[in-house]
């Protein structure tokens, strides 16, 4: 006969799932505060369906920073394992020993870790030495593995006993390592999922711009020996360019754009407002042969 689950498993269920639906939210708004200060972004002219947008940019970062963490502590449980072995194999005394916790024990979970690890392994190995300008693919797929590993080491494991962390100070140690992982490491996480929510131009889309606009950002750069190239579109006067990258845009009246000097690779730009309308962004081939200046 199928045994039902306990009513205090159920209200557990319900608990962990209301933490999860409330981190996303607190993680979201806050991280999306940050993008806009780490930018200096002020929204203007916000219509109904753009605040619809900022929320679904919120949950947007909510969501990612959730499943990358959790997908980073999974992938961390193999070297985890590996690393307390280790330890345990040194010290020969199993009253003192340091163990995950029983449900990610296994040579299952073990096995499904080290897949999951060797998959984040690929993906920075796959972008390692693609010099793209404001955007390190290798530091943002390689900030969940590495915070996954701590996180995993603090909230996962048990201790001897007498040695065991009181839970407050294992959450304000979390967020401390949180933190030192975020300003060692400097993920474009919020450039990443910016990108993937679409408010933010991947490298190899085209900003195109009219004529006005063109002269306008042609002296700026001047201004600042911004080194910008953009290239005529035929049979229009709009131009188009590489060297722009649009950081807020189809939300609000005014987009923002940064200006990237080639001569720096991007490490020397500019921040410029511009009005939405002015502003188009078309995706392309990575390889496509249109506007290569």
């Amino acid at each position: 006969m199928l045994k039902l689950p306990s009513k205090e498993y159920l209200e557990s269920l319900k608990l962990i799932a209301g933490l999860i639906q409330a981190a996303v939210i607190v993680i979201g708004v806050l991280i999306s505060f940050l993008y806009c200060a780490a930018e200096t972004i002020t929204p203007s002219g916000l219509s109904l369906g753009d605040v619809f947008s900022i929320v679904i940019i919120t949950l947007g970062f909510g969501i990612v920073m959730t499943l990358g963490l959790a997908y980073g502590m999974f992938a961390a449980v193999f070297p985890l394992q590996c690393l307390l072995w280790l330890v345990e194999h040194r010290n020969r005394q199993p009253t003192q020993r340091i163990e995950i916790i029983p449900s990610l024990q296994g040579k299952w979970t073990a096995f499904m870790s080290a897949l999951l690890l060797a998959i984040f392994l690929l993906l920075i190995y796959a972008t390692h030495g693609k010099n793209l300008p404001d955007f390190s693919a290798a530091r943002t797929f390689g900030f969940f593995p590495i915070l996954g590993f701590f996180l995993l080491f603090i909230l996962c494991t048990t201790w001897p006993a007498g040695r065991t962390p009181p839970p407050l100070h294992r959450a304000f140690l979390a967020t401390v390592i949180t933190a030192a992982v975020a300003i060692v490491v400097r993920p474009a996480l919020l450039d990443f999922t910016m990108t993937v929510i679409g408010i933010r131009s991947a490298p190899s889309e085209l900003i195109v711009v009219n004529k006005v606009e063109h002269t306008r950002l042609e002296e700026l750069a001047k201004q600042n020996s911004l080194d910008i190239r953009f290239c005529a579109l035929p049979g229009s006067d709009s131009w188009a360019t590489r060297d722009v990258r649009a950081i807020w845009h189809n939300i609000g009246s005014t987009s923002y754009i940064r200006l990237l000097d080639r001569a720096t690779n991007g490490q020397r730009n500019l921040r410029v407002p511009i009005a939405q309308d002015h502003l188009d962004v078309i995706g392309t081939e990575s390889k496509a042969s249109i506007c290569r200046i």
